[in-house]
């Protein structure tokens, strides 16, 4: 697809198709801030159209970089998938899907990373060469959930002060900090979602004005040390489990990406 405003606008017209109950997050703006202006890069993604030149379906990636053994490495982050009604079990997405990783590829991306839920996650690992990195942790406590002694693991995304500016810049949702933790607001006075601490050599800035008063804490994430005060919700009131999903275009120079030495946190996704 063409990296512009008017095919921002068409995107965000099938989007409202297709998930009718998600149009105010998927408004002109959230778009465009998501696919044109981030300072990685724009948009890397494939449309597929009817003859007479509608759209049927899309399916977008963004740029990301991680920090990989200290190494900079670009890659792709999967995001909005969306088939027309009209058009869905024809394998538009797969075909899709694997253009726009063929493409990335050529451009010189390494990877791509994702969250798929329950019902997408086997079409990714069959189909497109994902694996399973491990599902996110979902936890609730009191306060900050992070310890005094929290790390990051030695493959996490990686941010500057202008990519961590243009993400705090999210149209959608609104953001607090409190002692180097960012907090989604669940609009909730006393309920907040912990979101992402603050990088160490980014420390020095001030990227958020808002403080927040806590009381309970959702943390969902991997790879932090969280306090021994915060316990895993129960099957039955959590939702389909984020799995944390890993493709390699590096033809195998990357380390395989485990629990154990990862960080990834709803931040770098962009779902609070």
């Amino acid at each position: 697809m063409s990296a512009n405003e008017d095919a921002v606008k068409e995107i965000m017209e099938l989007l409202h198709i297709t998930f009718p109950d998600k149009c105010q997050k998927f408004s002109f703006e959230y778009l465009k801030w998501q696919y044109l202006e981030n300072p990685n890069g724009k948009v890397v993604a494939y449309n597929a159209y009817t003859q007479d030149g509608k759209i049927a379906a899309h399916y977008a990636t963004i740029p990301v970089v991680m920090l990989i053994d200290n190494q900079k490495v670009p890659g792709l982050l999967s995001l909005n998938t969306a088939t027309h009604p009209d058009h869905r079990g024809k394998r538009l997405f797969t075909d899709l899907a694997q253009l726009t990783y063929d493409y990335g590829k050529e451009q010189g991306r390494k990877f791509v990373i994702g969250v798929a839920n329950a019902n997408s996650t086997h079409g990714f690992l069959k189909y497109l060469g994902f694996y399973l990195i491990a599902p996110l942790e979902v936890k609730v406590g009191l306060g900050s959930p992070y310890r005094q002694d929290s790390t990051e693991k030695k493959h996490h995304i990686y941010y500057d002060e202008t990519t961590m500016r243009w993400r705090l810049r999210c149209p959608f949702y609104s953001y607090s900090l409190r002692k180097g933790v960012v907090y989604g607001d669940l609009d909730k006075p006393l309920f907040h979602t912990a979101v992402t601490m603050i990088p160490k050599q980014l420390a020095m800035h001030e990227f958020v004005s808002k403080n927040v008063f806590l009381l309970f804490t959702l943390y969902i994430g991997l790879g932090y040390r969280l306090k021994s005060s915060f316990f895993t919700l129960p099957k039955f009131i959590k939702r389909s489990p984020f799995n944390l999903i890993f493709k390699d275009m590096s033809d195998g120079s990357l380390p395989e990406m485990t629990p154990d030495n990862i960080a990834f946190q709803l931040f770098d996704y962009d779902v609070a």
